[in-house]
């Protein structure tokens, strides 16, 4: 309130003495409820975990404990960790780690020693997370809280279920990067000087390089499970003229991943509109041929369907909160749930089988967590978000299916998403370029 102190204690005592001793009572019993409210509200505020709320005792100590990571354990990390007890009550307690190796873990058994010298083991949910720095010591305070045996339970299964999407995510990429570098490269329509050329820059990164006439030549493989193929395109075949070679590659072959060498300048939009080839230039051509040729089969090879759900659910991974908003919004509206988590760690604890296709802010991530998410994620359709041409380029050499510049462009994206919910007998859209004034942005088409 606004009003006077002063002013407002005259304007209560005069009502007051207008009050009958009943309407006394009943403003007496209003007032007790409200104080008891106020003291409730300021008791949160003061401790977030309501400790005060609940009249909890906080016993300072000074215990030694062993921690054990229970989730987000990577193949070859340490486990164990020592710590100390620095306060413990009846819900929770506040754990001090010196160990500069710590590893961040959702969910971890804290090992003691309680009275009599019995040995104490609680599993806790880690709620916070705090790096600490005094003179010249620095260590790691995490608060946590204890959680039942059941959640614990179900908590092993989910990180069971991880540990083996991680392992089965390794296979795949060791089996794509076997496959990319036994892939039979055809080259389509090909001058003969050319051909000589481009086949001795191509024998020499280990491929095996065939000549062609046409997208039709090229030998349906019979051993696709262990081979790619990719046409590489001359510049000769004019797209924007020849609109049934696009036709050739979604009904003829679509097991064949595309790379056209266009001349620089050239209007991709109008000759492959929903974008199922990859493209370069011919000055990139003798610079980075081994870069696109990898780029275009992985791209190719990705998943390109989204998990059919009862409604589609994207997970979104971004520590943006406007960015969180501004998705959360347009998702709604055009009949997608969402599921927001904000780093790679809360990403690997997320339930698969309800998410259908991934979507992540590039800037909010290290390189490391981008590997993780691909890996882990493999069998899923994967979208970044970024302001940044050089690493959109990045993500899709390590094998994400597209990104879309930043600021948010909502029509792209629903193109994307579209793309990804309908069945397709290409096994792939492929990046599209559009030049925005002196920029490049790019979209999934």
């Amino acid at each position: 309130m606004d009003e006077n102190p002063i002013i407002l204690e005259e304007n209560i005592r005069n009502l007051m003495s207008e009050c009958s001793l009943g309407q006394l009572l009943q403003i007496e019993t209003y007032l007790e409820g409200q104080i008891k409210k106020q003291e409730a509200i300021t008791a949160k505020l003061g401790d977030p975990k309501g400790r005060k709320n609940r009249k909890e005792v906080r016993i300072n100590t000074r215990i030694r404990a062993k921690i054990e990571r229970i989730t987000n354990i990577s193949p070859g990390e340490y486990k164990e960790f020592t710590a100390y007890i620095e306060d413990i009550s009846r819900h929770g307690m506040k754990l001090k780690i010196t160990d500069p190796n710590y590893i961040h873990s959702k969910i971890i058994k804290v090992i003691f020693w309680g009275p009599k010298k019995t040995v104490k083991n609680a599993y806790m949910q880690i709620a916070r997370t705090r790096y600490c720095e005094s003179n010249s010591e620095k260590w790691i305070e995490i608060g946590c809280h204890s959680i039942k045996d059941e959640q614990v339970r179900r908590l092993r299964q989910t990180e069971k279920q991880r540990i083996d999407r991680i392992a089965i995510g390794r296979k795949n990429k060791e089996l794509k990067a076997r496959k990319i570098k036994n892939a039979d490269i055809y080259l389509v329509g090909f001058a003969k000087n050319e051909e000589n050329d481009l086949k001795s820059m191509i024998n020499s990164f280990g491929y095996g390089v065939n000549e062609v006439d046409g997208i039709s030549d090229i030998p349906a493989d019979k051993s696709s499970h262990q081979k790619y193929q990719i046409a590489v395109l001359s510049p000769n075949i004019e797209l924007s003229k020849n609109p049934h070679i696009i036709e050739q590659f979604k009904s003829q072959r679509p097991n064949v991943a595309g790379l056209a060498i266009v001349e620089d300048g050239y209007s991709i939009d109008d000759a492959d509109p929903q974008g199922h080839l990859d493209y370069m230039t011919m000055e990139e051509v003798y610079v980075r041929l081994h870069h696109y040729i990898k780029k275009a089969l992985l791209h190719h090879f990705v998943p390109q369907t989204m998990k059919k759900n009862d409604k589609p659910t994207i997970l979104t991974i971004s520590s943006n909160e406007n960015l969180q908003k501004e998705l959360e919004e347009h998702f709604h509206e055009i009949g997608y749930e969402c599921q927001f988590v904000n780093d790679r760690l809360e990403a690997e604890m997320s339930e698969v089988e309800n998410i259908s296709a991934v979507i992540f802010d590039q800037g909010s991530l290290e390189i490391n967590d981008l590997a993780a998410i691909t890996n882990y994620y493999h069998d899923l359709p994967m979208v970044s978000l970024t302001n940044d041409w050089d690493q959109g380029e990045i993500a899709i050499s390590m094998g994400i299916n597209n990104y879309i510049s930043l600021p948010l462009e909502k029509d792209k994206l629903d193109r994307i998403l579209d793309s990804y919910s309908q069945p397709s007998h290409s096994l792939g859209n492929r990046c599209v370029k559009l030049i925005c004034g002196s920029k490049n942005s790019f979209f999934l088409g």
